[in-house]
């Protein structure tokens, strides 16, 4: 499982380095006159693409909710519809409140039927301790305490070696972060593999008409085609590059094991990464290279407003940037081999397969959205499987606001759509509103006395009191959830 992960991890991480190197490369010179010269100051001039992910209002929120005391509230509806005059609706309303005094937190959220409550579960953040509780099933605080994570995974028969004694969460956060001084490292070491496989005639410059977000104007594009047996070298080149680079193979260690870290399995040390390198290495000598790569650098009025990345005419990576909004656009396209009749023929295997049945193409297609809309910024991201078929579609939208006066508005939405006709859809939306108070209700200090903390138990005696409890929770809410019409509760699990 270790190397397959590594499998995938290693070829993503070289087209990072990669695509960090060519879009932020930059010549010294401010006169470009070549094709080359202005595909690379263009290109160099786009916007950091990994922006497109991030949300410029969530850092201001996080840092204003540490340092202020504030309440809040919020709605969340979802609706299911499973037909064409079928639908069901869930309400569940929440409100949270910190206390900047004794940097306590409290949450709950509350499951309603029409005004009546039906049931409630809530959260309390005090010191180290992280806690639930579900009064309908006990009245009682259920938690774990965030130091001595590394005996607690002991105790509990796990492999230690990675886990932390203790979790900061705001450095978890930034460590998924690729810090400028990495971005240089990584620029000045392979830059120059790049450089050495590309000459001026592969570059080429034209012009058409073009229109993004609506807005149509005449930009000029710079472009470049890297052949097959130019793009196997380069990633030859900085393959063999990387098991040298002690910093970048940290890098990657580092993110592999962040994202793993919960499974001690899945995790990776620099040598298992070397030898997946080595094995990539050989299978790209061994076996025919097949892919290909252009990129074209679209420009209007000095700045590039779109980036395009052709991979072998099967994969298509467009980059759009307009004013202040930026878009990603994925297509990757998959041919399917239609099967003949001779297929499973034992008889048949060595006869030409005649067949005149074309194989079947679809495209599936990824969209990242950002863009600021009323002091707001909003990132979306969608899913549409198949472009034939584009009602069937997942959505994920994130718009958060502005702090003005000490207030903020957030709106969270989740869209799936199954079928073409729109008959079996999840629609999810969830508006929270936020303001400073100068002070809050007591929110309760939680202690072994108060609280079922997971640290001070052993792990076959609160292994058992959890599966009670997961027991116990599961027919509250589905007696609860059948009250408003909900009776097939595993739909949720």
């Amino acid at each position: 499982m270790k190397k397959k992960l590594l499998i995938v991890i290693i070829p993503i991480i070289i087209l990072l380095i990669i695509a960090i190197t060519l879009l932020v490369l930059y010549f010294t010179t401010d006169l470009f006159r070549t094709p080359s010269e202005l595909f690379w100051k263009y290109l160099a001039e786009a916007k950091d693409v990994t922006n497109i992910l991030e949300n410029d209002n969530l850092i201001e929120q996080n840092t204003w909710k540490t340092n202020n005391t504030y309440t809040s509230d919020g709605d969340l509806s979802l609706i299911i519809t499973q037909g064409e005059n079928s639908s069901k609706q869930l309400n569940i309303a929440t409100t949270a409140r910190h206390d900047v005094n004794t940097e306590r937190t409290y949450a709950d959220a509350t499951l309603k039927n029409g005004d009546m409550d039906l049931m409630q579960v809530s959260y309390i953040n005090s010191g180290d301790i992280y806690a639930i509780k579900c009064p309908e099933v006990i009245d009682t605080y259920i938690g774990i305490k965030n130091s001595g994570l590394k005996e607690l995974t002991t105790k509990y028969g796990m492999n230690a070696d990675r886990v932390p004694d203790s979790i900061n969460f705001n450095e978890l956060l930034n460590n998924y972060k690729i810090t400028d001084e990495q971005k240089n490292h990584i620029i000045n070491t392979y830059t120059p593999i790049i450089q050495k496989y590309l000459d001026e005639s592969q570059y080429s410059k034209t012009n058409r008409q073009l229109t993004i977000f609506a807005n149509s104007f005449e930009a000029d594009i710079y472009s470049i085609s890297v052949p097959q047996d130019s793009l196997k070298q380069i990633i030859t080149d900085s393959l063999n590059t990387l098991k040298n680079d002690t910093e970048t193979l940290t890098l990657i260690n580092n993110l592999n094991n962040l994202k793993n870290n919960a499974n001690s399995d899945l995790t990776s040390t620099q040598e298992d990464i070397t030898q997946t390198i080595d094995n990539m290495i050989e299978e790209i000598s061994r076996e025919e290279f097949s892919e290909s790569l252009d990129i074209s650098v679209y420009v209007n009025n000095g700045s590039t407003v779109r980036i395009m990345v052709n991979i072998s005419d099967a994969t298509y990576i467009t980059y759009d940037n307009y004013n202040s909004s930026q878009q990603i656009t994925i297509d990757d396209t998959t041919i399917v081999e239609s099967n003949s009749d001779n297929e499973n023929n034992v008889f048949n295997l060595q006869e030409e397969n005649t067949s005149n049945v074309e194989p079947e193409k679809y495209t599936t297609r990824y969209i990242i959205t950002k863009n600021e809309e009323s002091g707001s910024v909003i990132n979306k991201f969608q899913i549409i499987p198949n472009t034939n078929i584009p009602e069937v579609m997942t959505e994920i939208e994130i718009r958060l606001g502005n702090l003005q006066s000490n207030y903020m508005l957030n709106e969270y939405k989740y869209y799936i759509n199954n079928t073409e006709e729109q008959t079996q859809k999840v629609e999810l939306s969830y508006t929270t509103n936020t303001s400073a108070a100068s002070q809050v209700d007591e929110i309760m200090e939680l202690s072994g006395s108060n609280t079922a903390i997971m640290n001070n138990y052993e792990p076959e005696a609160f292994k058992s009191f959890m599966q009670n409890w997961w027991t116990n929770f599961n027919n509250v809410l589905e007696e609860k959830m059948n009250m408003i019409g909900f009776t097939e509760i595993e739909d949720f699990k």
